[in-house]
């Protein structure tokens, strides 16, 4: 076993429905010696209950009063774990499904291929021939999303190799501990949604090594609690994404780049996964955050 410390840190919210799956993905890890911090923002669908039923030693539940978001909640397990001299650090979602070498194989890569920071290949639950994630990039012509290679392409192992990134979804991201001292935790101004971009962003400015790896994959079950084209995912997704750009590009780049922004929803709407009143939303919400 590697004796290394590894903290897995999970932000739920009535997460029920996908749990039982993830938690017997993280108790049959082989070869790491981990403690699961499981960060709860005040469920009321028998999540807290169900993961109590466990009485496991390598999981410690928060239970926080009201739903802080994604950012706030994630700080808290990072600051946990940091404090319990944890060595390494994955955030991961808990709607997500991986077999039991994945964490080994996550270290092992970061490890040898020396990185800062690592993602494995992201599959589709629904379809798992199908790629969400292989890699990412920062783009002018994308207003400085992020672009997610391969994402919709079958997987004919055409992106086999180990190799350096820039941006990756914390879906489930493996860090060195001192990436946390080197840059910033997450900013707890994006509720839920860009909080990775805008990490991965600053990171990738200060020079931190993002890997990808193919050696290992996980199953994600994308926006399976948010809903994929809600109206509470655009609304969150436009205001993130409009506090990014002020952020990183100043005030008035949310307006500059509103052009390329707007291609986004609107090849959604052509495409009638959302709706007219949704696409509006997402240019409102946009411009008013």
């Amino acid at each position: 076993m590697n004796n290394h410390r590894i903290g897995i840190i999970t932000v739920l919210y009535n997460s029920m429905s996908v749990l039982s799956d993830f938690i017997n993905s993280c108790i049959s890890q082989e070869g790491v010696n981990y403690k699961l911090y499981c960060i709860d923002n005040n469920s009321s669908d028998g999540t807290i209950e169900f993961l109590e039923s466990y009485d496991n030693l390598n999981i410690k539940i928060v239970k926080n009063r009201k739903n802080y978001g994604f950012a706030k909640a994630t700080n808290q397990g990072i600051k946990i774990a940091l404090e319990e001299k944890c060595d390494y650090i994955l955030l991961i979602n808990n709607d997500t499904i991986f077999d039991k070498n994945m964490i080994s194989t996550l270290l092992m890569d970061l490890q040898r291929y020396n990185g800062n920071y690592i993602s494995p290949k992201i599959v589709d639950f629904y379809n798992p021939n199908i790629i969400a994630w292989s890699g990412g990039w920062f783009s002018f012509w994308r207003a400085y999303a992020n672009i997610a290679r391969g994402k919709g392409e079958i997987d004919n192992q055409q992106y086999e190799t180990v190799e350096e990134t820039q941006n990756a979804p914390f879906c489930c991201v493996l860090f060195q501990a001192s990436c946390f001292n080197k840059n910033e935790l997450l900013d707890e101004r994006f509720f839920v949604y860009w909080e990775d971009v805008d990490w991965c962003y600053n990171a990738f400015k200060k020079k931190l090594r993002l890997l990808y790896t193919p050696n290992t994959k996980i199953i994600h079950k994308e926006s399976s609690l948010t809903g994929m084209f809600s109206s509470f995912k655009i609304s969150q997704l436009a205001e993130g994404r409009a506090k990014y750009l002020k952020k990183n590009f100043g005030y008035f780049s949310k307006f500059f780049f509103l052009p390329l922004v707007v291609a986004t929803p609107f090849k959604l709407l052509l495409t009638k996964k959302i709706s007219i009143s949704l696409f509006f939303k997402y240019i409102i919400k946009y411009i008013n955050g």
